[in-house]
């Protein structure tokens, strides 16, 4: 079952302009449980000229879902991506995609996740990964 206090607590410790990102590049975050998605339907305005979404959308999405899973597991005051390495598996086609996250270690003050992106169909085609870590502000003295 979806979590809106969970997605309220993380809109509200991202601020408006998270949320107006959201609203620009047409994502909708996700929590059920212990788990963040980030979805988006690709449509013509996140196309490239060749007919698949522009590689800054995917990394968008990447970068989104797994900065969300850091969030509902450690809720820092703040967090910053400080690296991201992607790997595009397969060109991104106008429809619906899913962005799921892990996380691999969790510290003090570095998060290191691993994401996917996939196609929202049945049977999702992997179409692109991330391996990101994310500098956490504000968690304490002692890792959560």
């Amino acid at each position: 079952m979806a979590n809106p206090d969970l997605i309220d607590a993380y809109r509200d410790a991202t601020g408006a302009a998270t949320r107006g990102f959201e609203r620009t590049v047409g994502y909708v975050v996700e929590i059920e449980g212990a788990i963040a998605r980030v979805h988006l339907d690709v449509v013509e305005r996140h196309l490239n000229p060749y007919g698949g979404a522009h590689g800054g959308v995917v990394l968008t999405l990447l970068d989104t879902v797994g900065g969300v899973q850091v969030y509902v597991r450690a809720r820092p005051d703040r967090m910053a991506t400080i690296n991201m390495a992607t790997q595009f598996i397969d060109a991104v086609p106008p429809g619906p995609v899913v962005a799921v996250a892990r996380i691999d270690r969790l510290g003090r003050s570095v998060a290191h996740t691993t994401s996917e992106l996939r196609a929202e169909s049945a049977g999702g085609p992997l179409l692109a990964t991330a391996v990101a870590s994310y500098r956490l502000f504000g968690i304490g003295d002692t890792p959560p």
